[in-house]
């Protein structure tokens, strides 16, 4: 088991004010088995207002239009500044490998205030995309208790500075190693897949040959 930081997750940057639905997206890791664990962002100096997170899979490198909801994470609480606050999964949704990846947040700081912290300059670590990517999607919506569609509709502009959202990805096995498991045929001859430990590094041991 391995668990790897993707977006950005460092707290530098200027704090933001969001009324808006704002989407950051860049490619998965490159990895097969991937899992989502947990969703989370920087707040800044104001958190009297709330916001809303969700990951969506999908779309172009440029605007996540057609990107499929992987995971509504649903609405920050308390008013906790200048640090990161974090969700995790209750699905753990299945991550692809070859298809943009965006985290949404969503919020409506009228009234109060919901305090993002940002960046203009390209992040020194960030798994964003460096030229687009970053989408404001006003069919979304900005109300932090209205759940995120399914799918995310077109007409997404490009915004400016560097958001700080980022999500915890588990793959396991990193490298699949099919020499450790045992292929037990079924009544209809599909193979079967177990994990067989005592095989594992010794299998001259266990086969006897003719």
């Amino acid at each position: 088991m391995a668990e790897r930081l993707w977006g950005q997750g460092t707290s530098a940057g200027s704090d933001y004010s969001n009324n808006a639905c704002i989407l950051m997206g860049g490619p998965p890791p490159d990895y097969d088995d991937l899992v989502l664990l947990s969703v989370g962002l920087y707040v800044g100096a104001l958190h009297s207002k709330q916001v809303r997170l969700a990951v969506y899979q999908g779309g172009s490198t440029t605007f996540p239009t057609g990107a499929s909801l992987l995971e509504d994470l649903g609405q920050t609480t308390g008013s906790a500044v200048n640090q990161f606050i974090s969700f995790s999964s209750s699905t753990n949704p299945i991550i692809a490998r070859d298809e943009p990846l965006w985290i949404a947040a969503k919020g409506n700081t009228v009234g109060g205030a919901f305090s993002l912290r940002w960046d203009a300059a390209i992040p020194e670590y960030s798994n964003f995309y460096t030229d687009h990517g970053r989408t404001v999607v006003a069919a979304m919506g900005t109300d932090d208790t209205t759940a995120f569609p399914a799918t995310v509709p077109s007409g997404g502009t490009n915004d400016v500075g560097w958001y700080i959202y980022y999500m915890i990805v588990r793959y396991e096995p990193a490298n699949k190693d099919w020499s450790i498991y045992k292929n037990h045929g079924t009544a209809t001859n599909s193979p079967v897949y177990t994990y067989s430990p005592l095989k594992r590094n010794r299998p001259s041991i266990y086969y006897k040959s003719d």
